[in-house]
């Protein structure tokens, strides 16, 4: 999603790590899927240093997650489909946790 922002916004990957205070090494292994103990929080100051550089850029973001755009569908239709799709994160990752644990 970090790659799309860049691509068609031109938000560029060191302007994101200044201003998020996220390192580039950080941000590097997250936009190639490898940044699994990138937290929240990190995510949260990532998508504030993006809005900075592009105002609407978490609009940006939660469209991409939800699959629409913001302007198509009503907000209680978003954020069940962003539930959806958190739920089916956490259930892959539960499944995940039982596999290396048995």
């Amino acid at each position: 999603m970090m790659n799309r922002l860049e691509a068609e916004y031109g938000i560029q990957p060191k302007m994101i790590s200044q201003l998020s205070g996220v390192s580039a090494s950080q941000l590097s292994q997250f936009r190639s899927g490898k940044g699994s103990d990138l937290v929240c929080r990190k995510l949260d100051k990532l998508l504030d240093a993006a809005e900075q550089v592009c105002p609407g850029a978490k609009r940006i973001y939660a469209e991409i997650l939800v699959g629409c755009d913001i302007g198509e569908a009503d907000v209680a239709s978003q954020l069940f489909a962003l539930a959806e799709k958190l739920q089916s994160c956490k259930s892959v990752v539960n499944q995940e946790k039982e596999a290396v644990l048995s």
